[in-house]
């Protein structure tokens, strides 16, 4: 089943704008955003979480 995005590509794509609008700002040079994973969960000290990425990596890209 497709997912379906929270909003229009547009959307995402002026966010990632901001934060290189930004970046460029502070550091006029190359730079680079390190964008930390989440870790992976445990449940019962042996059964694994599937993987969920930070909510912060939704929020600039739209990537699931």
């Amino acid at each position: 089943m497709p997912l379906t995005p929270a909003f229009e590509a547009s959307v995402y794509k002026s966010r990632r704008e901001e934060v290189l609008r930004r970046m460029r700002e502070t550091a006029p040079g190359p730079a680079l955003a390190i964008f930390p994973g989440m870790p992976v969960a445990t449940r019962n000290s042996d059964v694994e979480h599937a993987y969920r990425a930070h909510s912060d990596l939704y929020w600039l890209t739209g990537f699931e």
